[in-house]
């Protein structure tokens, strides 16, 4: 495998000192999953990273970043592991030609950034972020981690308070940004949603003049987005769902939005358009956004949807919209987390999309989610639980073959974990 970094291009992109010299093929930050070659990047968080230096050696580390003392070991020694990993995210973008893209957005930026790093794929070497690595320390290490003959680099930026993605904006540098829509999420930490559509607008802020802004005109915020961008010399191409003319697998309105937003990109990259057509036209959900699967519970055969990656009002509403089948629906649907006061309110809201939709029944999972089950008809016989322990025995005492079982909440309510004994795992 080529080199990613030496000792002495850490050293001058870091000004650490070294121990080496060595050389690295990949990063880490997580010692359940290093690889061999990788350098250990020890991270600070309910644990202390330098405490896993160790046990990164022993799984095959080729060196480390550390903050500390470190003798007869392959190493570079920092003052402050983050602020290593910034400069050699620098360094790297220096280095390298690509077109670098940031994704961000309410809801939809994962998905857009795994459908686009698959579309520019045919059109050369692809770069981009792994999971959702989209914070203050995910940027740096996706960009220190990429490869020196990367053409396309596509780079996931979240963030839940604001200034965070002016940063991040700043470090990318992107040619290209994407945002995919404003929505309620984290209001915990903002005002309103209009000081959320600001905090997005962030990410034109380590932008050139000249490049280019995609942004979805189907939303209620694109005429602010724009002037936002046009005012940093941005070049706007707005998108409309309906722009996307391909087939799809991927089911629901907001996958044909990313489709249109990925296919932009593209074109704004000077990718190969009917290759990146006929990717996006075979794509799949992956895990916990959309994927559909029979299962069997209770001597029943059902569809399961999916969808507990992740939940915000809009992404929630998309996914009840986008289930069908010849049965009956029902809806495991469980808290939204970091809705500060609308929380009642927007959990509530989510009654109309269910009914519209044509849900038959409901089971409600946590604190919150109990405003939905108290704004449903009785018709709907809710079933509220405090948490996901209940699931598999409510849905047996209702479910019926054929049916098709819906699943969304945010993370922490830990549906995934229902998914998977629905799985047979």
């Amino acid at each position: 495998m080529s080199a990613l970094w030496t000792s002495h291009e850490a050293a001058a992109a870091t000004g650490g000192k070294i121990t080496g010299p060595w050389t690295v093929s990949g990063l880490s930050i997580d010692t359940r999953t290093i690889c061999e070659g990788d350098l250990f990047v020890p991270l600070k968080d309910v644990r202390d990273g330098h405490d896993f230096i160790p046990m990164a050696l022993e799984k095959g580390a080729a060196a480390v970043i550390s903050e500390r003392a470190i003798a007869d070991v392959p190493a570079l020694r920092v003052n402050d592991a983050i602020l290593a990993l910034r400069d050699l995210a620098r360094a790297s973008r220096e280095r390298c030609l690509a077109k670098r893209i940031a994704v961000t957005g309410s809801v939809g930026k994962t998905s857009v950034k795994e459908m686009l790093g698959a579309a520019l794929a045919p059109s050369g070497p692809t770069h981009k972020s792994i999971k959702s690595y989209n914070n203050h320390w995910g940027v740096p290490l996706m960009m220190a981690a990429m490869p020196r003959d990367t053409q396309y680099a596509v780079l996931e930026a979240g963030m839940n308070h604001a200034g965070e993605l002016s940063d991040l904006s700043g470090l990318i540098a992107p040619d290209i940004a994407i945002i995919t829509k404003i929505a309620p999420a984290h209001l915990e930490f903002f005002e309103s949603v209009d000081h959320i559509a600001a905090a997005k607008a962030e990410i034109f802020d380590g932008m050139a003049k000249g490049g280019v802004a995609i942004l979805n005109a189907d939303d209620s915020y694109f005429d602010y987005l724009s002037s936002e961008a046009k005012a940093k010399g941005l070049t706007v191409v707005g998108v409309h769902a309906a722009d996307f003319k391909g087939g799809l697998k991927l089911s629901g309105a907001h996958n044909r939005m990313n489709a249109a937003l990925v296919m932009a990109a593209v074109k704004a990259a000077s990718g190969d358009r009917k290759q990146a057509r006929a990717v996006l036209s075979k794509l799949t959900p992956p895990a916990g956004r959309g994927e559909r699967f029979t299962a069997n519970l209770a001597g029943h055969k059902f569809t399961v949807i999916d969808e507990s990656y992740n939940a915000n009002p809009v992404s929630v509403a998309a996914a009840i919209s986008a289930v069908s089948g010849q049965g009956r629906k029902i809806a495991v649907i469980g808290d939204m987390l970091e809705l500060g006061t609308q929380s009642v309110q927007l959990h509530a809201g989510l009654a109309k999309a269910l009914i519209d939709a044509g849900f038959s029944q409901v089971i409600t999972v946590g604190q919150h989610s109990q405003a939905l089950a108290d704004a449903l008809p009785e018709k709907y016989h809710a079933t509220h639980l405090a948490d996901k322990s209940g699931v598999i025995t409510a849905l047996k005492s209702i479910i019926k073959d054929n049916d098709s079982v819906l699943l969304k909440a945010s993370n922490s309510v830990g549906l995934g974990s229902v998914i998977k004994e629905l799985r047979g795992k």
